[in-house]
C-alpha cells in the first residue's frame, strides 16, 4: 500500500519540464569541461530573458558545442576555452587552434545588438539557466562561480545578475545580492569569483526551481563590440540530504525542443537517465498549425535501455507540433516517469512545404539589407561551417547601395568556411542560361568558389550535398566592382542551387562583396562577314564598365578595341593571355546604353563580335 501511494503521489505531481537536475548529496559542481559532447543536465540557454519571463529557449538552436574562439563576433552561446590559468588574453590570443586545445572549458555567450537577425535579443536578455527538480528537505543554499570576461577588445560593458524563480515556466524572478565583480567587457580580460547567499529563499521547494545568471539590461560604454562572457566552476551547496529519486528523469528529446526543419519521417525519441520499460497511458502529438491531435497509446513505443522510441506519429510538412505524454507511459521498476504535460516543453516544426523553383533570379540585396533589422533575402541560405564570421549585409555595395559580404578578418585572421546559397533555380526554359554577378575583393586571401548542386535540400548545412565547381576565373578581381559570369547550360535539365563558398585561414583572410546576382541568357558573338580568324564569345550582356569574354586562346599579346556604332574607337587596351580555354573580363571604361563592336587582333588573326549594353 505504501508503494502504491508513492506511485500515485508521483503521478499527481508530475510536471512538464524535462532534463531537470535532481540534487543529491550536499553539493552540485559543474566545470563545463564536457561541453563538446552536450550541455550538462538541467542547463538551458535563453535570449529575451526578463525579470518576468525565462525568454526564448535557444538551447537547441544557438549553442555551438564545437570550440569557438573568444573574439568570434557572431552572436551565440558557445563552448570556449576557460580563462582559468590564463594570466591575460595574450597568453593564448585569438588563435582558434590554441584555444580549442585547452581542456578546461567554459560555457560562454557572445552578445550582439538587436539588429542582428542571427541571435535575437541578447544585448539585454542573454541568460544561463539551471533547472532543478525540487529542493525538498534542503536549506541554506550558497553559490559560487567564475564570471569571465573573455574578449579584451570589447568596448561595451555588460552587467550580470543572479536571480531565481519557481515553477516549470516562472512568471517572475527575484534577483539576489552578489559578492564580486559582476560586469564583463569594457576592454577587460577577467576571471572573477562571484558568491551568492540565497538565505532561505530556495529552502524546501516541492516544485521546480530555476537559478539564472542573466544580462537583463542593455550593455553600456559607447559604440563597439559587446563582450564574450563565460561562466565556469559553478558550485551550489546546501544543508540537508535530498530524498533518493527512483523515478526516471528525461535527459534528452529528439527532435530537441524548439527544433525546426524536422523531416516528416522522423520518429520521436525520449532519453532517460536510467533504463525504462513501457507502461500505460497515452502520448499526444498536437498539430498546432491545423489544430488537430493524434493520440498514440503507450504500446506503440519501444525501448532500448534508456532510450524510448515513439512510432506512429504522422507528421506533415510546414507544421508546428508539441508532444506530451502521461507519466505512466514509461517507468523504472514501477516508479513512473515525470511525463511531459507542459505544451511548451517539447515543440518542433517540420520542413517547409517546398516552393517551386525560381525561373529567373535578380538579387541586389537592397530590399533585404535595407530592412529593419537587415536580413537575408527570402529563400536564400547562409551557412557557417567553420569560424565565427558570416555572410552578412554590407552597407556599401555597387553604386553605394547594399551588398552581401564576407570577411574572415576580425581582430586578426580567422579560419572560416561560409556558404551563401541562392534559391532553387529552374532554367530549363532558357536556351543558354548563365549566372552573372558583380564582385569586389579586398586584402589577400582565397578566391570564392561558385558551385552548383542538384541534391542540396535547400535548408541548413550544404556540405552533405554534392557540388560541382564552376571553376570561375577571378584573376582580375580587385577593389573595383567587376562583372563575372559562368554558363549554366549543362545544368538546366533539372532544378539546382548555386552557392558562393568563402574560405579564410590564419594567414590570409580577404573581404568579398557580391551584388546584382542574376540569371540571364547568354548572347553569343556575331563574327563579321570578313571571315574573322580569331573567334571569341562575348558572355551575356555587357555593363557600362566591363565586358566578359570567352575564347580558346593562344599564348601572347592581344589588342582589344571597343567601337561604337558611329565607328568611333571608345576604348583600347593590350592584354596578355595564356594558352587554353578561358574567360576574362576587360574594364576601365564607361559606355552608354547601346550596341557596340568588340575587335581583337593577335598577330595576323582578327575577330569581331557585337555586344549590347542594356
Amino acid at each position: 500500500m505504501k508503494k502504491l501511494l508513492l506511485l500515485l503521489g508521483a503521478a499527481a505531481i508530475s510536471h512538464a519540464s524535462m532534463a531537470q537536475l535532481s540534487l543529491t548529496g550536499t553539493s552540485y559542481t559543474q566545470d563545463f569541461n564536457n561541453l563538446g559532447t552536450a550541455l550538462p543536465i538541467g542547463w538551458k540557454l535563453f535570449t529575451g530573458a526578463t525579470p518576468t519571463a525565462l525568454g526564448n529557449d535557444v538551447t537547441a538552436t544557438k549553442f555551438n558545442a564545437s570550440p569557438v574562439e573568444w573574439k568570434g563576433n557572431s552572436g551565440g552561446f558557445r563552448n570556449s576555452a576557460s580563462a582559468n590559468g590564463q594570466p591575460n588574453f595574450a597568453a593564448i590570443g585569438n588563435s582558434s587552434t590554441a584555444q580549442a586545445a585547452v581542456t578546461d572549458r567554459v560555457l560562454s555567450v557572445r552578445q550582439v545588438g538587436y539588429s542582428n537577425s542571427n541571435f535575437g535579443q541578447s544585448d539585454s536578455g542573454a541568460a544561463f539557466g539551471l533547472h532543478i527538480n525540487n529542493t525538498v528537505g534542503l536549506t541554506n543554499f550558497q553559490l559560487s562561480f567564475k564570471l569571465q570576461s573573455l574578449d579584451s577588445t570589447s568596448i561595451k560593458q555588460t552587467t550580470w545578475v543572479v536571480d531565481y524563480g519557481f515553477g516549470s515556466n516562472p512568471s517572475s524572478f527575484t534577483s539576489v545580492a552578489v559578492t564580486g565583480t559582476n560586469t564583463t567587457g569594457g576592454n577587460t580580460f577577467t576571471n572573477n569569483t562571484i558568491t551568492v547567499n540565497f538565505g532561505n529563499a530556495l529552502d524546501n521547494q516541492s516544485g521546480n526551481v530555476w537559478i539564472r545568471i542573466a544580462a537583463l539590461t542593455v550593455s553600456t560604454g559607447g559604440s563597439g563590440n559587446r563582450p564574450t562572457t563565460g561562466i565556469d566552476d559553478f558550485n551550489l551547496t546546501w544543508t540537508g540530504n535530498s530524498a533518493p529519486n527512483y523515478h526516471p528523469n528525461i535527459t534528452a528529446l529528439s527532435p530537441a525542443n524548439n527544433s525546426i526543419n524536422i523531416p516528416v519521417a522522423t520518429n520521436l525519441q525520449v532519453t532517460f537517465d536510467r533504463a525504462v520499460t513501457v507502461g500505460t497511458g497515452n502520448i499526444t502529438v498536437k498539430n498546432v498549425t491545423d489544430q488537430t491531435m493524434q493520440t498514440i497509446p503507450a504500446s506503440a513505443a519501444s525501448v532500448s535501455g534508456n532510450v524510448a522510441t515513439i512510432t506512429g506519429a504522422t507528421l506533415a510538412l510546414g507544421k508546428s507540433y508539441y508532444v506530451t505524454f502521461d507519466s505512466s507511459v514509461f517507468d523504472t521498476a514501477g516508479f513512473v516517469s515525470y511525463g511531459i504535460y507542459d505544451t511548451t516543453a517539447w515543440t518542433f516544426s517540420t520542413l517547409p512545404v517546398p516552393l517551386p523553383p525560381l525561373t529567373s533570379l535578380y538579387e541586389n540585396f537592397d530590399t533585404a539589407c535595407g530592412a529593419t533589422p537587415p536580413s537575408l533575402p527570402a529563400r536564400w541560405v547562409k551557412h557557417s561551417v567553420t569560424g565565427s564570421q558570416q555572410w552578412n549585409c554590407h552597407s556599401i555595395g555597387y553604386n553605394g547601395t547594399p551588398a552581401f559580404a564576407m570577411n574572415g578578418y576580425q581582430a586578426g585572421n580567422n579560419v572560416n568556411e561560409d556558404w551563401l546559397i541562392t534559391p532553387k533555380l529552374d532554367l530549363s526554359a532558357m536556351t543558354n542560361p548563365a549566372i552573372a554577378f558583380r564582385a569586389f575583393k579586398k586584402f589577400a586571401g582565397d578566391d570564392i568558389h561558385v558551385l552548383v548542386s542538384f541534391n542540396y535540400s535547400g535548408i541548413g548545412d550544404p556540405t552533405a550535398a554534392t557540388w560541382t565547381d564552376l571553376n570561375m576565373d577571378f584573376s582580375t578581381v580587385d577593389t573595383n566592382w567587376n562583372v563575372y559570369q559562368a554558363g549554366l547550360a549543362s545544368f538546366k535539365s533539372n532544378p539546382f542551387f548555386v552557392a558562393f563558398k568563402y574560405t579564410s585561414t590564419l594567414t590570409a583572410a580577404s573581404q568579398w562583396k557580391l551584388d546584382e546576382i542574376q540569371t540571364k541568357e547568354v548572347v553569343t558573338s556575331v563574327n563579321s562577314v570578313s571571315k574573322a580568324t580569331l573567334p571569341f564569345t562575348v558572355l551575356g550582356y555587357a555593363t557600362s564598365n566591363s565586358v566578359s569574354i570567352a575564347m580558346d586562346a593562344a599564348a601572347g599579346s592581344y589588342d582589344v578595341s571597343i567601337i561604337d556604332m558611329s565607328g568611333k574607337n571608345v576604348h583600347h587596351e593590350t592584354i596578355n593571355l595564356s594558352k587554353g580555354s578561358q574567360t576574362f573580363t576587360i574594364s576601365g571604361f564607361h559606355l552608354a546604353k547601346g550596341m557596340y563592336m568588340l575587335k581583337m587582333n593577335h598577330g595576323k588573326e582578327r575577330g569581331f563580335a557585337k555586344f549590347l549594353v542594356p
